[in-house]
């Protein structure tokens, strides 16, 4: 299931992490329940209230994202 750009964020608010998975032919973005397109992912990571959390395999490529909003 690809969930829109707000229910991403709704996930997101109730502590689901943003997961970028690369596969043979194409990169996905993860959430728990379903995933987003890769333009609804770049609106996501565009934010001031999502903050990568550095854990990537290689330095500077985070994989997991998460909403650090009040």
């Amino acid at each position: 299931m690809k969930f829109s750009e707000q229910h991403a964020l709704e996930l997101m608010r109730t502590g689901q992490c943003l997961v970028r998975l690369h596969t043979r032919h194409r990169v996905l973005w993860l959430l728990a329940n379903g995933e987003v397109t890769g333009e609804t992912a770049k609106k996501i990571l565009e934010r001031p209230d999502v903050e990568a959390l550095g854990d990537g395999l290689f330095v500077g490529l985070s994989q997991t994202f998460r909403w650090w909003g009040a």
